[in-house]
């Protein structure tokens, strides 16, 4: 079986994809463009990064809602034991979008260690 094509085909879902280190604010792209890496390319941190793009890509009456959803100091709170959140969005570029956090693994004391991060198109 050939996981890398199978990760690969997966993640043509998404826009974006985002390996974050919830431990020391730091994420790897998987899956990314030129613009969010643009707006995002003055920031330290994970979780700057991810805001500076959110003001970029989404529509106004969606911003605080979205910058909100992208906060990974409330995550852990948000997640509860749920492996998987999302939250659906207007993008000044891609039309309607869908933001979707999901657990890769958690600490000994149960808090998130990793999450992907990813932003998929939804209205083609």
């Amino acid at each position: 079986m050939d996981y890398y094509r199978i990760l690969y085909s997966l993640s043509e879902m998404y826009i974006s994809l985002y390996y974050y280190d919830l431990n020391t604010n730091t994420l790897e792209a998987i899956k990314s463009n030129r613009f969010i890496d643009t707006w995002s390319a003055e920031y330290e941190g994970a979780k700057e990064k991810t805001t500076a793009v959110i003001k970029n890509i989404t529509m106004p009456q969606d911003l605080e809602k979205m910058i909100a959803f992208v906060d990974t100091d409330t995550l852990n709170e948000r997640m509860g034991d749920k492996n998987v959140i999302t939250e659906v969005f207007e993008g000044k570029i891609n039309g309607l979008c869908r933001g979707c956090f999901i657990e890769v693994d958690r600490n000994p004391d149960m808090t998130l260690h990793h999450v992907l991060y990813a932003v998929e198109v939804i209205n083609k």
